[in-house]
């Protein structure tokens, strides 16, 4: 990316919080920091500057629409250098988002149209495998994903809008 203010549309999954946590004790680098364990949604989100005339309005209107939504990670995911748990339950918000914003392909395209929603345990760390041991460990983990958040990355990570999924 261009180092320019970028945002994102996340939904946060606080019991996956503690797997972090529990990774960070052996493998702190393998740990992103900035953003509570999430899910994103649509990364980078609508531009900074657009937020508040474009992003915020319609998240308000989008989150009205869907109802909370339930998560069970029963089962973790790795590959050489990325650990994560799959979110299917939140695939239909991801696409969702993604159809209305199609200008911006989910983190600028680099994993295709419609990447797996995942909560990333663990990136770019050689201990993969390991990491995933320790995650297995502590599965399962239920949780009700009832927000939406807009985060805006500049020189770290800022939460500027949570919004509660209320729809039907």
């Amino acid at each position: 990316m261009d180092g320019q203010p970028r945002s994102a549309l996340v939904a946060p999954v606080r019991a996956a919080d503690r797997i972090l946590a529990a990774v960070a004790v052996d493998y702190p680098r393998a740990v992103r920091t900035g953003l509570p364990a999430h899910v994103t949604l649509l990364y980078p989100f609508v531009p900074v500057g657009d937020l508040e005339d474009e992003g915020r309005p319609w998240l308000r209107d989008f989150a009205a629409a869907h109802p909370p939504v339930e998560l069970e990670f029963t089962e973790v995911r790795h590959t050489a250098d990325f650990v994560y748990l799959p979110a299917v339950p939140l695939g239909p918000l991801c696409r969702a988002a993604r159809e209305r914003w199609p200008g911006m392909p989910p983190y600028a395209g680099r994993f295709g149209t419609d990447p797996e929603p995942h909560v990333t345990v663990g990136l770019r760390h050689p201990a993969a495998a390991e990491i995933a041991a320790i995650v297995a460990e502590l599965l399962p983990v239920r949780e009700v994903v009832d927000q939406l958040w807009i985060g805006v990355r500049d020189q770290g990570w800022t939460i500027t809008d949570k919004v509660d999924l209320t729809g039907p």
